[in-house]
C-alpha cells in the first residue's frame, strides 16, 4: 500500500485543528496527493494502479485510505476545464479513520453525485453535489455506487467513545413459494450472532441460533435478531407464504376452478395439436388450451402428468398459463377426431374435430354447412382450397369471443349427382325424361299457364320424388331441394323450396314442407348437383358465389 504524509507545515495546521474535531481533506489539490505538477485540462493523474490498488493518505488525525476493489479504473486526480477534481469509481471503498476517535459526521462535496455512496454504519443522505453521513464510529468505509467527482471531504470526530450499534438482519428466500423455500439470514455487522424464531414470537439471545440455510414447507413467519457484545439489533420479520395449489386430475376439473387459482394437473392428457406458445390437449372429459412456453410435442403424444400453471380466461374461454415442470412426452396416445356439426362447436372447445361437407366463405371468413355456419381462424397456417368445392375438414375447435374452427386439412369431397325423376302437382304427374338430370323443371307442356302460376301450394297438392346417386347425401337426413318452374321460352316464373327426405335405398315420396322463405342456410339442386343457398348468396358447383 501506498503511505504518505503531508509536509510538516501542513500537518501542524491539522493537529491544531484535530483539537477542535474537524478535519477538511482537499482532494482535489494536488498538494493533499504530494503531487508537483497538477495535469493539464482534459487530463489526469492515477492515484492507483494495477500493481499498486490501494492508497492511505493521512492528515492530521484523519486517514483516508483507498481501495480500487471491483473497480476497473484507478483513483485519478483530473482537471475538468481548470478545475481539479478527485475521481472515485463504480465499486471502489475509502475508509476514513481518525486515529481511533470516535467519527460522528462526514460531509463530502463534490459534482454529480445524487446516490453514489454506501456506508457500512451509521446514516448517509446525497444530493447532486454533497453526500452527508452521521453516525458514531471509529472506522467509516464508503463505497462508491456510481462513478463521482470530489472535491472535498470534512471528517467531524472526537467526543464520547463510539456507541456499539448492531445492524438488522437480512432474512432472504421465496415467497410466496411452491412446495418448499430456502431461508437464508445474513447481518452486516462482523461478528455479530443471529438468532431466530418461527412461531411468531420475538427471538432474543435464548432463541434458535443461526448457523446456515434452512427449508420451509408451508406459511411461515421468520423473525430474526443479531447480538453483538451484548447490544442487540432491531428485530426483522419476513412471512413466506406456500402456495395453495389445487390438484386436478381433468379438464372438466380444471375448467370449474376460478380464475387465478394455480393448479397442477394429475391427469392423462393427450395433445391434438401444438403451434407457438399454443398447445392443445384434451381428454375424455373436454379438450384445454395451455398458452406459453411447453416442450415440443406432437398429436397423440401424452403430456406426463404434474405439470402446474394458473387458470384463466381469455376472450370468453378457458386457458392455462405459466406453465411449469412440463416434460418430455414418453408415450402416445391415438385421438379419434369427434364429428361435429358446426353448431356443436360452442360447447366442444379445443378439441380434435372433424366438420363434414364444407364450403368456404373466404368473404366472412366462415364454414358453411346445411346446419349453418362457424367462424374460422388459420391457426396453424395450411393451405385452403380455393376451387369453391365441398370439403371434410380435419382441425381444432376454439374460442375467440366467438366460436371458431381451426382447420389442419382438408379433404375434397365429390358431391353426389341427384334428379328429380317425378313430380306431381294437384294430383297430376309429371315424367322426366330417363337420363335427365337438373332440377330447373319444365312443366309447361303438362299444365296451362293458370296452373303453373300457382300461388299457394301444400303438402296434399305436390309430390317430389328423388333420386340419389350414392355418396353425400346420407340416408334419413332431411334435405331442401329447391325447385324452379320455366315457362316455354326458359324463364323462371316461380321458384319453392321443398323439403324432403331422402333414402339411399328406395326414393321416397312426400313432403314434409314447402316454404319459399326457408331458413338462412340450405341445400338446394341446380344443373343436377347439390349446391348450398346461404342467405342472399348462392354457392354453386363452380365455386362461384352469385347473388
Amino acid at each position: 500500500m501506498k503511505k504518505f504524509f503531508l509536509s510538516f507545515a501542513f500537518a501542524i495546521l491539522a493537529i491544531a485543528s484535530a483539537f477542535a474535531g474537524n478535519e477538511t481533506l482537499q482532494v482535489a489539490t494536488a498538494d493533499f496527493w504530494g503531487i508537483e505538477t497538477a495535469p493539464e485540462s482534459g487530463k489526469g493523474v492515477d492515484l492507483t494502479t494495477a500493481d499498486e490498488s490501494t492508497l492511505e493518505v493521512t492528515q492530521g488525525d484523519v486517514t483516508l485510505s483507498l481501495d480500487k476493489a471491483g473497480a476497473t479504473t484507478n483513483f485519478r486526480l483530473w482537471n475538468q476545464g481548470g478545475t481539479l477534481q478527485f475521481r472515485t469509481y463504480k465499486n471502489s471503498t475509502m475508509t476514513i479513520e481518525a486515529g481511533g476517535e470516535n467519527i460522528t459526521a462526514i460531509n463530502i462535496v463534490g459534482t454529480g453525485f445524487a446516490t453514489s455512496f454506501t456506508a457500512n454504519a451509521g446514516e448517509l443522505t446525497s444530493s447532486a453535489s454533497e453526500a452527508n453521513w452521521t453516525g458514531s464510529a471509529t472506522s467509516v468505509v464508503i463505497t462508491t455506487a456510481v462513478n463521482a467527482k470530489i472535491f472535498s471531504i470534512e471528517v467531524v470526530y472526537g467526543g464520547s467513545t463510539p456507541v456499539v450499534t448492531v445492524a438488522t438482519p437480512v432474512i432472504n428466500g421465496t415467497t410466496p413459494f411452491e412446495d418448499e423455500t430456502e431461508v437464508t439470514i445474513s447481518c452486516s455487522t462482523s461478528g455479530a450472532s443471529i438468532y431466530y424464531t418461527l412461531d411468531g414470537s420475538d427471538p432474543s439471545n435464548q432463541s434458535t441460533e443461526y448457523t446456515g440455510a434452512f427449508d420451509l414447507n408451508a406459511t411461515t413467519t421468520v423473525k430474526a435478531i443479531a447480538y453483538l457484545d451484548g447490544t442487540a439489533s432491531s428485530i426483522a420479520t419476513k412471512e413466506f407464504v406456500a402456495k395453495q395449489v389445487a390438484n386436478v386430475a381433468n379438464v372438466a376439473e380444471f375448467n370449474a376452478l376460478a380464475d387465478g387459482t394455480e393448479f397442477k394437473f394429475t391427469g392423462r392428457l393427450v395433445v391434438s395439436a401444438q403451434t407457438g406458445k399454443y398447445l392443445y390437449a384434451q381428454d375424455a372429459t373436454g379438450g384445454m388450451l395451455l398458452f406459453g412456453d411447453a416442450p415440443a410435442y406432437s398429436s397423440q403424444d401424452v403430456i406426463p402428468a404434474g405439470f402446474k400453471g394458473t387458470k384463466t380466461t381469455f376472450k370468453g374461454a378457458p386457458e392455462a398459463t405459466g406453465m411449469t415442470g412440463m416434460e418430455a412426452a414418453t408415450e402416445t396416445q391415438e385421438i379419434e377426431a369427434k364429428v361435429l356439426k358446426v353448431t356443436e362447436v360452442a360447447n366442444n372447445p379445443f378439441i380434435a374435430a372433424v366438420i363434414e361437407n364444407v364450403l368456404i366463405d373466404t368473404d366472412a371468413k366462415t364454414f358453411v354447412t346445411d346446419d349453418g355456419e362457424v367462424a374460422y381462424y388459420d391457426r396453424f397456417k395450411v393451405e385452403f382450397p380455393t376451387d369453391g368445392e365441398f370439403y371434410t375438414v380435419a382441425g381444432v375447435t376454439g374460442y375467440y369471443d366467438v366460436p371458431q374452427f381451426m382447420p389442419l386439412a382438408f379433404e375434397k369431397v365429390e358431391p353426389a349427382q341427384a334428379k328429380i325423376i317425378g313430380v306431381s302437382i294437384k294430383g297430376q304427374e309429371v315424367e322426366m325424361e330417363e337420363g335427365v338430370e337438373f332440377a330447373f323443371l319444365d312443366l309447361t307442356e303438362a299444365f296451362t299457364a293458370e296452373d303453373v302460376f300457382v300461388t299457394t301450394m301444400n303438402a296434399d297438392d305436390c309430390t317430389v320424388v328423388v333420386d340419389v346417386i350414392d355418396g353425400w347425401l346420407d340416408a334419413t337426413n332431411d334435405y331442401t331441394v329447391q325447385i324452379s318452374l320455366l315457362d316455354k321460352a326458359g324463364e323462371i316464373v316461380d321458384r319453392f323450396d321443398v323439403f324432403v327426405t331422402v333414402t339411399t335405398e328406395d326414393p321416397i315420396t312426400g313432403i314434409n314442407d314447402i316454404n319459399a322463405a326457408s331458413a338462412n342456410v340450405v341445400k338446394m339442386i341446380e344443373n343436377g348437383q347439390v349446391v348450398i343457398v346461404k342467405g342472399d348468396k348462392k354457392f354453386n358447383v363452380a365455386g362461384q358465389t352469385v347473388k
